[in-house]
């Protein structure tokens, strides 16, 4: 989920899963030690919840 789609199989896939966290979820936790240290890719899901509703974080990473 950090990494970008490689192809649109993956690209149509994360964009369901997207807007069901989007549509479905109260919160979305992933931020611990397995994913501390890794870096949102744009284009990825992470990369994506963190725009859609962070102001602070829109272009950011």
């Amino acid at each position: 989920y950090f990494e970008a789609p490689d192809d649109e199989d993956e690209i149509i896939n994360l964009e369901v899963l997207f807007q069901k966290i989007i549509n479905e979820s109260y919160a979305f936790h992933f931020w611990h030690g397995l994913t501390s240290t890794l870096v949102p890719h744009t284009g990825s899901l992470v990369e994506k919840v963190l725009n859609h509703h962070c102001l602070r974080c829109h272009d950011v990473l």
